[in-house]
């Protein structure tokens, strides 16, 4: 191929939620939403365990939560024609798929954050206040 007709070909580049789910994304689609929701009991652990407790991890978990919803819609989408075609649906795809991906990095910023302190002032403890 010569230089001028590469040049007029058209390059798309692919959606970054997998475009519009067609029968063959069923399977998938209910497979990373098993794999997501396996992921839940261990993120709402690390919430609610007083010994591992961290807010630090909440957009993480808020979104896996979010990807199980998502990816049961993806299901649904591939499973039904009438929503394959749903633009509202796709939007609510495209958007939360990149907040969560912002709320992940927002944790990971704040665990970076944490733990760059230096070690003796995480040791040291916190002062009361008395009334």
């Amino acid at each position: 191929m010569s230089a001028t007709s590469m040049s007029s070909e058209q390059f798309t580049f692919p959606s970054p939620i997998g475009g519009t789910p067609f029968a063959i994304d069923f399977a998938p689609s209910i497979l990373f939403a098993v794999l997501y929701g396996l992921v839940i009991p261990l993120g709402i652990y690390r919430l609610l365990n007083p010994r591992s407790r961290s807010v630090l991890i909440f957009g993480t978990v808020a979104f896996t939560i979010e990807h199980v919803v998502i990816m049961a819609l993806r299901a649904s989408q591939a499973h039904n024609e009438h929503q394959r075609m749903s633009h509202s649906l796709t939007t609510y795809m495209q958007s939360s798929w990149g907040m969560g991906h912002l709320s992940m990095a927002s944790d990971l910023v704040n665990l970076l954050a944490v733990s760059s302190l230096p070690l003796p002032s995480l040791l040291l403890p916190l002062p009361l206040r008395c009334p």
